[in-house]
């Protein structure tokens, strides 16, 4: 759980590459509330989940961003 730890774009992207270049790693839950994450930090994240079979829950709300950006 990494809520409400104003990650923004660079703590985003750190995430989206460890998602991206550990795909097996075993997470299954992702909580990223409340993080001031823009809509292109999460556009990384999406592509990386798009990649990683064990993520199966990922929570963004509360994030300067709308579902329409990503």
């Amino acid at each position: 759980n990494l809520t409400h730890n104003d990650l923004e774009l660079e703590g985003a992207a750190a995430i989206a590459r460890t998602l991206r270049t550990s795909p097996h790693c075993g997470l299954a839950v992702l909580s990223l509330q409340r993080n001031r994450i823009p809509a292109d930090a999460a556009d990384h994240i999406a592509t990386a989940i798009a990649a990683n079979s064990t993520l199966t829950s990922l929570d963004l709300r509360c994030n300067p961003f709308d579902a329409a950006a990503i």
